[in-house]
């Protein structure tokens, strides 16, 4: 059987899947109470249950795998690729961006980079920690997997570093520093040293690709555009439609 890359789930996928099982169990307890038959309450939850549980993880993940692919390719077409420049993938998960940039690299390298904690200040840390690497796909481990899968080994490199903190680099390493839905989780107060290690890192006339939704709490994408504006990098936010709340932030630095 030939193996295939896993990149996880979107915790929005499983939402949804939550919350319609919620819907049909509350129907079959009302279904209980109005006098139906019990053994036909129990014959129609063994057929509705497992159908919808199957109906809408396929639905879903179809509708996610396209928009996700549709993203990844827009961001490899804004930047412009040679085939030997030098990534960095922020927040990579279980390598989706860096593997699909990788196969447009033929003398290039994709470095990704993420942070898995091995201490815990609490259960519920440890918990949501684990459901996030095990469930969702997003460990450095799945991400070598994939690569391998993809025949992209050799074309990336997964490390496991704390993205608050200066990263093992020289000044001035990539031509390209990308990530996916990584720079809203940022603790607040990390975000303007997050945001210099991001202009350390990069070339001059290098470029910054972030896809990230627009706002989120007390996230906002302007936030990442007035500082690298202020530094003299041209912005555009680039609205994506599909998502009404997503964009593309597009940005290169100065000489």
């Amino acid at each position: 059987m030939k193996v295939k890359t896993y990149y996880g789930h979107p915790l929005s996928s499983v939402l949804f899947r939550l919350i319609v099982n919620i819907m049909l169990v509350l129907i079959l307890i009302a279904l209980f109470f109005l006098d139906v038959p019990a053994a036909l309450v129990v014959i129609i939850a063994i057929i509705t249950l497992p159908l919808s549980i199957a109906m809408s993880t396929i639905r879903f993940n179809q509708h996610f795998l396209r928009y996700r692919s549709q993203i990844l390719s827009e961001m490899i077409s804004l930047a412009h690729l040679k085939g030997n420049e030098q990534v960095l993938d922020l927040g990579t998960g279980s390598g989706y961006l860096a593997i699909g940039y990788a196969h447009s690299l033929p003398e290039g390298h994709v470095q990704g980079v993420d942070k898995y904690q091995l201490k815990y200040d609490s259960i519920r840390q440890h918990i949501s920690c684990m459901i996030k690497i095990n469930f969702f796909g997003n460990s450095l481990t799945n991400a070598r997997r994939n690569a391998y899968t993809d025949h992209m080994e050799t074309r990336c490199t997964f490390l496991p570093s704390d993205l608050t903190k200066p990263l093992d680099f020289p000044d001035e390493t990539f031509d390209l520093i990308v990530s996916s839905q990584f720079l809203y989780c940022i603790p607040i107060q990390k975000h303007e040293s997050t945001y210099k290690e991001i202009d350390r890192l990069l070339k001059p006339a290098g470029m910054i690709l972030f896809f990230e939704s627009q706002s989120f709490l007390r996230w906002n994408i302007y936030e990442v555009q007035t500082f690298f504006e202020r530094r003299g990098y041209t912005v555009r936010i680039i609205d994506q439609g599909q998502l009404k709340t997503g964009c593309i932030l597009q940005g290169t630095k100065p000489f």
